[in-house]
């Protein structure tokens, strides 16, 4: 027969395997979302004398039945998983009465004790003879051992990250200019946020340096690159084009001579390609006050930058179910009035606990209207 010791190791191996199983949920529904959103564009534009558009449209239509199969051999994988706990909260009951199961622990290792939050209530029950009195306790995980941190960056956080880094190299080692750009991602996603996503989406190698300002009024043209141009000719082409752009400001007739002079260097259609894939993130930025836009200093750099669809594996920003996950396997309740004393242990707690519902869990795994009463999913029917 499996020791206490044992099974904990086999559930901390649950687990884990849980917390893979999810992830693999979450990617796989923002990758089924990218794909039916790029069908509903595409049949938006569709032109039925188009065939390679409606092949691109059947290949859609078969990547989406392929990720749906996916997306539901892991759901099955999920419900496995739940049952599998079940079936090793069986061995572990008997074996987990904290009362004489501590002496089994591995003196090895500390005992950390986190806050919980007691609710009480009396009520009274009626048995066939009389009506007696109880009380109720209900245990809620304290604030800190509740686990809401979303690992996957979303789409908006990559943009915003893509963002910030142009602004930290258009920056060009000012300060004040780089806390600009700081500030501007705390607002969108919290300073906790903010400085995990730094470390987790940076700027490739084969990035231009970061330049050094020459003077406050410097324009720097900063461009988010997914692809590095290694064509030198179409790279400095692309920098002379933005440039002479931004200087032009709104005027037509200069635009249209920066193109044509851009188009002659690499070909009208390889111009216009490089126009649309390489833009400045503050292209629309206008010169300093009281600066002639037209005999500033201007430059430009490429931010070479992991592209978006590979970086932002979901599209939305919540996707996971908060959870409690350093709970202990049981709780005992010891009550003493006077002379009378009173000891109740508890059920096991399932590991880990969901404290809120989950925004990809299946419909059925939702909360439910039925009449006037609202049906709590299984998971939090706890609460």
């Amino acid at each position: 027969m499996a020791d206490l010791n044992e099974l904990l190791g086999r559930a901390r191996d649950h687990r884990a395997s849980s917390d893979a199983i999810g992830s693999a949920v979450v990617a796989e529904a923002a990758q089924q979302a990218r794909l039916r959103n790029d069908l509903a564009n595409l049949e938006r534009r569709a032109d039925a004398r188009n065939g390679h558009q409606d092949e691109q449209i059947v290949k859609l239509r078969a990547a989406i039945a392929d990720s749906e199969t996916q997306l539901a051999r892991l759901r099955s994988e999920q419900r496995a998983a739940s049952d599998n706990w079940a079936h090793l909260s069986g061995m572990l009951e008997p074996l987990s009465d904290p009362r004489q199961a501590i002496a089994g622990l591995d003196a090895d290792y500390p005992i950390l004790l986190f806050p919980v939050r007691l609710e009480t209530r009396f009520t009274s029950a009626n048995d066939a003879n009389e009506s007696q009195r109880q009380l109720l306790v209900r245990i809620y995980p304290d604030d800190c051992l509740v686990d809401g941190f979303e690992p996957d960056l979303s789409e908006n956080e990559v943009k915003n990250l893509r963002r910030y880094w142009c602004g930290i190299w258009a920056a060009g080692g000012n300060e004040e200019r780089e806390r600009s750009a700081w500030r501007e991602l705390c607002m969108a996603h919290g300073a906790g946020r903010a400085m995990y996503l730094i470390k987790q989406y940076k700027p490739l190698a084969d990035s231009d340096p970061v330049p050094t300002r020459s003077s406050a009024s410097e324009m720097i043209l900063a461009i988010a690159a997914d692809v590095s141009l290694a064509n030198a000719t179409e790279k400095s082409s692309l920098a002379t084009y933005w440039i002479t752009a931004w200087r032009a400001g709104k005027n037509a007739p200069a635009l249209a001579a920066a193109f044509q002079a851009f188009s002659l260097a690499v070909t009208a259609p390889r111009a216009e390609a490089l126009r649309k894939a390489y833009v400045p993130f503050n292209a629309e930025d206008p010169p300093a006050a009281g600066v002639d836009r037209a005999t500033i200093p201007v430059s430009i750099v490429f931010v070479a930058l992991t592209a978006l669809a590979t970086a932002a594996s979901k599209h939305q920003a919540w996707t996971r179910a908060p959870q409690a996950a350093l709970l202990p396997e049981r709780f005992v309740l010891i009550a003493d009035s006077g002379p009378e004393h009173l000891e109740v242990l508890g059920g096991l707690v399932t590991q880990p606990l969901a404290v809120g519902p989950d925004p990809l869990a299946e419909k059925s795994a939702q909360f439910q209207q039925a009449g006037g009463d609202l049906i709590m999913p299984e998971a939090l029917r706890w609460l």
